[in-house]
């Protein structure tokens, strides 16, 4: 889900999807909160940008997000489950394996709505397997299993990124450097120079950002194996 829907778009997939249960970040709850009375959810589990950092450190975190920079606005979910007691609970469950078979959904892909309200594709996992493995048909005889680290700037509720970068990465064992507001072109740049990424994936508009942004050309591009375009045409620098 787009955690920058309106509280509108986001009643409209949740109710379309026939939604059960949801993980959100504490910082766009106030948007659920307007609408999941309205929607077929029953459970809300919560997160915080500081819940895996560690007890001090996640705190310390969380803390300056809420009350500093006052990215949290005020929200009222008192039936939220927290993520971290979230997992408590679920460490005493018994693991039990569903089976699957090749035409089960597997994803209900979402689309931008640009022709009118935003339509979910229904994804099998018959149809994500066979992406997977055109994907790596095309990419794996420059790419080395367990030593990639790709560059992930794009979101990943989108179906580019979630295919290319999560999912085609994470079947050839390699790491996605996630770049949480690529919109930053500065500090996009400045988390670049402290990795040695040899993939990039991107957006013609994405890739103009980052070439007219000071120090890009700078940067250390010697492990660079694979720059990726797609959704449009990739101009010439």
């Amino acid at each position: 889900v787009n955690p920058l829907y309106t509280a509108r778009e986001l009643e409209h997939q949740l109710k379309d999807s026939g939604t059960k249960a949801i993980l959100i970040i504490e910082n766009f709850a106030q948007t659920l909160e307007k609408i999941v009375n309205k929607t077929p959810v029953e459970h809300v589990i919560m997160t915080s940008l500081g819940d895996r950092l560690g007890l001090v450190k996640g705190v310390v975190v969380n803390a300056v997000v809420k009350y500093v920079k006052k990215l949290v606005p005020v929200f009222n979910l008192p039936d939220a489950i927290r993520f971290n007691a979230a997992l408590t609970k679920g460490r005493a469950l018994t693991f039990r394996p569903v089976e699957l078979y090749g035409d089960d959904l597997a994803f209900l892909q979402y689309t931008g709505g640009t022709t009118g309200v935003s339509k979910g594709a229904m994804l099998t996992h018959r149809n994500m397997v066979a992406n997977l493995e055109q994907a790596k048909a095309a990419i794996k005889p420059m790419l080395e299993e367990g030593c990639e680290l790709v560059v992930t700037a794009l979101p990943l509720y989108h179906i580019f990124a979630l295919t290319a970068n999560c999912l085609t990465f994470m079947t050839l064992g390699g790491t996605n450097l996630l770049i949480t507001n690529p919109r930053d072109m500065p500090g996009f740049v400045k988390e670049l120079g402290k990795y040695k990424f040899t993939a990039i994936t991107g957006v013609n508009t994405l890739f103009n950002g980052l070439l007219n942004t000071p120090g890009f050309k700078d940067l250390d591009f010697s492990t660079l194996k694979m720059a990726l375009g797609g959704g449009m045409a990739v101009q010439r620098p």
